[in-house]
């Protein structure tokens, strides 16, 4: 997952107000050139009420969003509402301005923990007896999510379509045995664009940390 557009001074102002339910976002006249196209990746921008002196003390009094731009035409927007925890709003009160800026926001330091166009997936995987493993995701940047299955005794497959790229897919497992709690040797590869294998040497009843990462191809 590559990470959002960024831009100096990304900055406009409604040129009409919007409901809660609105996804289309328009700008004063020319302000629309002053943001990234979409169309070369989605990003986030910030809506608040200028009655407040900043974007975070509007949002403090329900008068601010986060939504995601997914289009672009000249000066239109269009704009997923109600992104990263905030609630859509109304914005369209006789006499306020509303801005609207390619700002800072926490899903951009987010995908600083991941270079640009790599993929991260992160998880503590329990595996007992003959049962498949069982992960608790910790981070994932994938689509969707790896299905994991026990396919004999120390072999585990994690399937998912499409999600890893030959030559550039590292797996990384840290295991110990739920028994004596003492490490376990552990191994894991690239089998496929669809799959990735976990090896314990013949031994079940294991907990791991597991780090999968896609590099872009």
């Amino acid at each position: 997952m590559a990470q959002d557009q960024v831009a100096n001074f990304g900055i406009g102002q409604l040129l009409t107000g919007i409901t809660a339910a609105a996804t289309s976002v328009v700008l004063e006249s020319g302000q629309g050139a002053r943001f990234p196209d979409p169309a070369s990746g989605e990003y986030n921008v910030v809506i608040w009420d200028t009655l407040y002196n900043s974007a975070a003390e509007a949002y403090h009094a329900s008068a601010a969003e986060v939504g995601r731009v997914t289009a672009k035409s000249s000066d239109t927007f269009t704009v997923t509402r109600a992104q990263e925890g905030t609630t859509a709003r109304a914005f369209n009160t006789s006499g306020h301005t509303y801005n609207f800026e390619l700002n800072l926001t926490a899903k951009i330091i987010d995908d600083l923990t991941t270079r640009a166009g790599d993929d991260i997936y992160v998880a503590s995987i329990t595996q007992a007896g003959t049962d498949d493993p069982v992960a608790t995701v910790i981070k994932s940047t994938l689509s969707a999510v790896i299905v994991w299955t026990r396919t004999s005794s120390g072999v585990y497959l994690g399937t998912l379509t499409g999600a890893f790229v030959a030559g550039k897919t590292t797996v990384d497992p840290h295991g110990r045995d739920t028994t004596t709690s003492l490490p376990l040797t552990m191994d894991g590869y690239y089998v496929s664009t669809a799959t990735v294998q976990l090896i314990t040497f013949e031994q079940d009843g294991w907990t791991a940390t597991v780090t999968i990462r896609v590099y872009p191809s």
